[in-house]
């Protein structure tokens, strides 16, 4: 995970990201880059916004948006395992990668489980992340709950 988030270098990316506990703990990310937090939000609010309040319309319009993509993620994993999760409310940050991570990458309580993913929202086509920190038995569940499809 250490190589991958030296892949960000020492730009600010955009995250949202959404704490949850049940018979496992963790947080999810949605991560992606400054630029694409820029486009998706003049996307969404229909015009390119001076208004000096800017900031906290675009932490509260994507930290929606990333609530409902995370959201859908851990339901799915929730329903894969059969499991109940409480979430927090999610946050919007933008920061250096170093930053926003923290003590989670060097954690050795922790397992990462970081999938590259594609959005595509209309004229928007961009590349981000979704990085889950569990801790280490949360993850083996999680492997072990996941059906293994025959390869064609």
């Amino acid at each position: 995970m250490e190589t991958r988030i030296q892949e960000f270098g020492r730009n600010r990316i955009a995250a949202v990201n959404l704490r949850f506990k049940g018979k496992f703990s963790g947080t999810t990310h949605l991560v992606f880059p400054t630029d694409t937090a820029s486009a998706l939000l003049t996307t969404i609010i229909g015009e390119e916004s001076t208004d000096l309040d800017i900031d906290s319309i675009r932490a509260g319009t994507l930290c929606e948006v990333g609530n409902v993509v995370l959201n859908g993620v851990m339901g799915t994993i929730a329903n894969l395992l059969k499991l109940r999760f409480e979430f927090s409310v999610p946050a919007y940050r933008e920061e250096i990668a170093e930053n926003l991570f923290g003590t989670n990458i060097t954690d050795s309580k922790n397992s990462i489980l970081l999938a590259r993913t594609r959005f595509v929202i209309e004229k928007i086509d961009t590349e981000g992340y979704i990085v889950l920190f569990l801790e280490v038995e949360a993850l083996h569940e999680l492997l072990e709950a996941i059906p293994v499809l025959p390869m064609k």
